[in-house]
């Protein structure tokens, strides 16, 4: 800046800011910078907080004190605030008022939309007085409390207040006494600036966001951080997001959201512990109450604009340890600092053979699905999104299987994230182990054309190959249902095997059952035997059943004794998951010296080796019988429908519907004064 100053009249008098002293010119020349910075001395007004922020770096907050004012602050909190920190010298304080018409100016003597400043606070005689300072040096209040007001001025309340209201009336220099009520009444609000010092720790983080797209829906394109707190006590974390000055003509409407948690917030519907009111004032504080412990919070800065660029400072001032970091998406995989993750992304596209719709619709089993090799056990977290041209919810389903998948026959997903439905956005963290998974990308409604994008992290390299739709192959006709005597036998049978208890053996859906054929060999059976708890026209599972004795189906056969040299698996139960390292098989009974994965069952007992022999982990079995043809005549196996859709769910309606657009009522200006 230069040293060409404002003036007026003759002789020429500043028209700016000045010292009374006139060898002193620091204070014109560092208002003109100021002024610079906002365009020039033709500024329309700024508020007395905001400018201190700028000039000396103190925190600025305003209180709202009018009723419809959308964070408008309770009117015995605010004079609680204003009196304990006028008390302790930790803050500064100015009061505007609200717009008046000239008739009201006149008689009140304040002036519209103008900041008065704080001089003193006292509660005397019953009475909350505040003294301001008009700017003007001029112009004071006419109303209660005035000089020549003698019904108020009663000796005791000026003894306190050491009021001379002889000498108030000789000179108007702006400075009155008002009451706490008549505040309430003619102001608009409170802008408070607090001294830094009062906090003993301070983070600082900076940013530059160029928003191109509206985060209505989520807020994946937001800048986010983690602000983590180790407190000792309840203590009150203060967040201070400002906006720094790139052209006075952008003033932006922005907001600081605060959730609980350590990762980044994607969707809008998620629980905020607070929300903030967009302003466009160029800064933003947050009074966060944090209780006793370790704590995080997600910390998410919003702009109202579709489009719009913040270059910002995010400062936390807290009296207990804390720190501020840049939000992940999932803390389990990125969090670590040497970790180094896998991360990919792609883009696929809804045509009209592959557009399916939700596991509700029977065009599911066309969607785009992709077969995912995972190498070891790990968290996996999946998101998809959408171009604007897909107006429908989406979701992501996750199978255990490699293939493609049909939802008449295919088990639940691997999590129950599959059943969320949203629009512009989905994600979801699945907990996967060793093994190959098909990931399903569907709209909720078939026919719904459009691209979408999927985003991959895990912390190993995870092999991603598209999975073609094979061509389905025509239902068989159904057979009509004949009803059969009761003697049935399963085709498939349990070995005799001497060396090994027997138990019972897992299903095979592949393999039909069939009713008894006297043509049909059944080692060890008794023709015409019947199989208890089985109803005429019924398939029923492999049961082992030695010659003369009879099973319940699925269960051990009763009276078998287990060899000497057999024990079950060591801490685990039939039917119960295996710790890696045990020794068992899929399915099956497993030699000594075999081990299993985290997902393994164990089916039954295993013998123990002799002294000095090595298991080889395989178990022969018997050839099973070689089938023959039933005779003529004999009716056919009934055909049973388990194509269900058992557990199916459809998203809730507030899953699919888009969040409303901010309401206009939350988004406020900034109260500038003159």
């Amino acid at each position: 800046v230069d040293d060409f100053l404002p003036v007026a009249g003759q002789p020429p008098q500043l028209v700016c800011s000045y010292s009374k002293n006139p060898n002193e010119l620091w204070v014109s020349i560092f208002e003109k910078a100021y002024m610079k910075l906002h365009g020039g001395y033709d500024f329309p007004g700024s508020t007395s907080s905001i400018d201190l922020h700028a000039l000396c770096g103190w925190i600025p907050e305003t209180l709202h004190l009018q009723p419809d004012a959308t964070d408008k602050i309770d009117p015995e909190d605010a004079w609680t605030r204003l009196i304990k920190a006028h008390q302790k010298g930790t803050a500064l304080f100015t009061m505007g008022t609200k717009a008046m018409n000239q008739e009201e100016e006149d008689r009140t003597g304040l002036a519209e939309k103008h900041a008065y400043a704080v001089i003193d606070v006292k509660e005397a005689c019953s009475r909350r007085l505040v003294k301001l300072k008009n700017p003007w040096c001029n112009l004071r209040w006419k109303g209660d409390f005035n000089p020549n007001d003698h019904d108020n001025w009663t000796p005791e309340l000026k003894a306190a207040l050491k009021y001379d209201d002889e000498q108030a009336k000789e000179f108007d220099d702006g400075i009155f006494w008002i009451s706490w009520e008549a505040v309430l009444h003619f102001f608009n609000s409170i802008h408070c600036s607090w001294t830094p010092s009062r906090f003993s720790c301070r983070r600082n983080t900076h940013g530059y966001w160029q928003k191109k797209e509206s985060d209505k829906l989520h807020w994946d394109n937001n800048p986010q951080f983690i602000l983590r707190v180790s407190a000792t006590k309840k203590t009150m974390i203060w967040l201070l997001l400002h906006r720094h000055y790139i052209s006075t003509k952008e003033e932006p409407y922005m907001a600081l959201h605060v959730a609980k948690g350590n990762r980044r917030v994607l969707y809008r519907s998620d629980p905020l512990i607070h929300k903030g009111v967009y302003r466009n004032t160029p800064q933003y504080l947050v009074r966060l109450e944090c209780p006793e412990g370790e704590q995080s919070f997600a910390l998410i800065v919003s702009l109202y604009d579709d489009k719009g660029t913040l270059p910002f400072t995010l400062t936390s001032y807290s009296e207990e340890p804390a720190g501020l970091y840049k939000a992940v998406e999932c803390p389990v995989i990125e969090a670590v600092p040497e970790a180094k993750p896998f991360t990919k992304s792609f883009k696929y596209k809804w045509q009209k053979d592959t557009a399916g719709g939700s596991l509700n619709t029977d065009g599911f089993n066309n969607n785009p699905m992709f077969r995912l090799e995972v190498k070891e056990p790990q968290r996996l977290f999946v998101k998809v999104k959408v171009g604007a041209d897909v107006k429908d919810a989406i979701g992501l389903h996750l199978f255990l299987s490699g293939k493609r998948v049909n939802r008449k026959e295919q088990s639940a997903p691997v999590t129950a994230g599959g059943d969320e439905y949203r629009h512009d956005l989905v994600w979801a963290e699945f907990k996967v182990l060793q093994g190959a998974y098909t990931l399903v990308v569907a709209t909720f409604k078939a026919d719904v054309l459009g691209e979408f994008t999927v985003f991959l992290k895990a912390k190993s390299e995870i092999a991603l190959s598209s999975l073609p739709i094979v061509s389905a192959t025509p239902e068989p006709v159904a057979q009509p249902q004949v009803a059969l005597p009761q003697m049935y036998y399963p085709m498939q049978y349990y070995p005799m095997n001497p060396n090994m208890p027997y138990g019972p053996v897992a299903y095979d859906p592949n393999v039909p059952m069939v009713p008894y054929n006297p043509n049909m060999p059944q080692p060890g059976m008794v023709p015409g035997q019947m199989v208890p708890g089985v109803a005429p026209g019924q398939l029923v599972d492999p049961v082992a059943l030695a010659a003369g004795e009879t099973g319940t189906p699925g269960q051990p056969n009763p009276g078998i004794e287990e060899p000497a040299n057999c024990q079950p698996v060591v801490g685990s139960a039939e039917g119960t998951k295996v710790v890696a390292g045990e020794p068992v098989t899929v399915g099956e009974v497993a030699a000594a010296g075999t081990s299993g994965a985290d997902e393994d069952i164990i089916t039954t007992a295993y013998p123990v080796p002799a002294d000095g022999e090595k298991g080889t982990g395989e178990k022969k079995r018997d050839a099973p019988p070689p089938y023959v043809e039933p005779p003529k005549g004999d009716p056919p196996a009934p055909k049973q429908d388990d194509e269900g859709t058992k557990g199916e769910k459809k998203p809730e309606d507030q899953d699919k519907k888009h969040d409303n657009k901010d309401d206009p009522k939350n988004k406020e200006g900034g109260d500038k004064q003159d």
